[in-house]
């Protein structure tokens, strides 16, 4: 059974290549728009791994971070999250990222591939162990 990847992003072209890299390499990804639709996949998705967007509409990735750490409204969640985005940094966003999110990635800086690469060697690969939160 192929393992299943959450890529939360709003801009279709973007998603549909990392997600056409991503199928090719054997997982099974599902993408959703919006903020508000991720969240409710993520709590509701059996899922391996989420990269998730910061800029989104209807609710920020940093939102969605949020209610997914906030044991009252995602009581079971335990998937690791990965950001995916090209907005920068500033302490406070580094600071909440770092306690939330189990990695960074700025899509300027990673080709489809390269995220492929990473994903099998960091979260999915056969060998590889889901890192602690």
């Amino acid at each position: 059974m192929a393992k299943r990847i959450l890529f939360v992003e709003d801009e279709t072209h973007i998603a549909e290549l990392y997600a056409f890299v991503l199928r090719k390499e054997g997982y099974e990804v599902d993408i959703k728009g919006d903020g508000a639709e991720g969240l409710k996949a993520a709590q509701n998705g059996d899922y391996e791994l989420i990269l998730l967007d910061l800029m989104l509409p209807t609710m920020s990735g940093l939102d969605i971070l949020h209610a997914l750490n906030d044991s009252t409204k995602s009581p079971n969640f335990r998937t690791p999250v990965v950001i995916l985005t090209n907005l920068g940094e500033d302490d406070a966003t580094a600071a909440e990222i770092n306690q939330y999110a189990q990695g960074y990635l700025l899509k300027v800086d990673v080709t489809p591939k390269q995220l492929a690469d990473y994903v099998a060697q960091n979260w999915l690969g056969k060998n590889s162990q889901p890192k602690a939160a």
